[in-house]
């Protein structure tokens, strides 16, 4: 199987879902989001990184790490492609 992986560029977002339409946050939470498309699925799984945290190579693989074990379709073969990860 065939995956590809990715970090998107920063999004801001507000920090809380009860925030008034009209008001906002002087700085808004920003957050990144690490991607995996999976060649045989028809989806690609997002996962919303905080960006205080620090993002690595420990980083990376952990963020795989789950999507395998929650979203893996049981392969013992694959195929890694990363775009300026």
């Amino acid at each position: 199987m065939h995956y590809w992986f990715d970090f998107a560029e920063q999004v801001h977002i507000t920090s809380t879902p009860r925030q008034p339409r009209l008001i906002y946050f002087k700085t808004p939470w920003k957050c990144g989001i690490f991607s995996v498309m999976c060649e045989g699925v028809t989806h690609q799984i997002n996962d919303f990184i905080n960006k205080a945290s620090t993002v690595g190579n420990n980083t990376t693989i952990s963020y795989l790490h789950h999507y395998y074990k929650k979203h893996g379709l049981g392969e013992t073969r694959a195929y890694l492609h990363a775009d300026n990860c």
